[in-house]
């Protein structure tokens, strides 16, 4: 099952609207329809909050055709991608935060 048709179906299965998981993602919905009908491939960052908006693991979105030691490969560069994702966001918070403090000061 291709990348889009599991969003999809996941969405669905949670009850949730498309144009309410686009409004999450600050995408409009035709985008979203598109990555669902397969005609975009999603950014890892937007399969990250899609996965952590309908509560499902993130390599749900695998596909089945992997063997075993593919799936653990897989996982483990998920989450690898994961936590250098966090760690990054939580730099731009932090640099943000002291801009502000920045600003404040002139």
């Amino acid at each position: 099952m291709e990348l889009g048709v599991k969003i999809k179906k996941f969405r669905e299965e949670k009850g949730i609207k498309q144009q309410v998981l686009a409004n999450f993602l600050n995408i409009d919905q035709g985008k979203l329809s598109r990555i669902e009908n397969g005609e975009l491939t999603p950014a890892f960052e937007l399969v990250d909050a899609i996965a952590n908006y309908l509560k499902i693991p993130l390599n749900s979105f695998a596909p089945e055709n992997l063997d075993l030691a593919q799936k653990i490969t897989l996982r483990a560069e998920y989450e690898a991608l994961y936590i250098e994702n966090k760690s990054l966001k939580k730099t731009i918070e932090n640099l943000q935060s002291y801009i502000d403090v920045l600003k404040n000061k002139n």
